[in-house]
């Protein structure tokens, strides 16, 4: 099994505990429990897995307001964004 080793500041890890526990007075769910880098790595590659699969599938990975009027497009330099969204209209 390929192992994955990061060298991550303990600040960088704290900013996303503390984002974390601001995301989480927004939605129901989450453990509320101080996450580590293995937690935190474990996460990431899921999502990673999940970006990679939905754009595999031709499918545009957008964050949005709870409105919808706002968004941004998901990307990475490895996964650039391969649509465009279009406004309806």
């Amino acid at each position: 099994m390929p192992e994955l080793r990061l060298n991550i500041p303990s600040d960088v890890i704290s900013a996303i505990n503390d984002e974390l526990k601001i995301a989480q007075k927004n939605i129901t769910g989450g453990t509320g429990k101080e996450l580590s880098a293995t937690d935190i790595g474990r996460d990431a590659l899921a999502v990673y897995k999940w970006v990679v699969d939905q754009t595999a599938k031709g499918k545009t990975v957008v964050a949005t307001d709870s409105s919808l009027d706002t968004f941004v497009q998901i990307s990475t330099p490895n996964l650039p964004a391969p649509t465009f969204l279009k406004e309806k209209g």
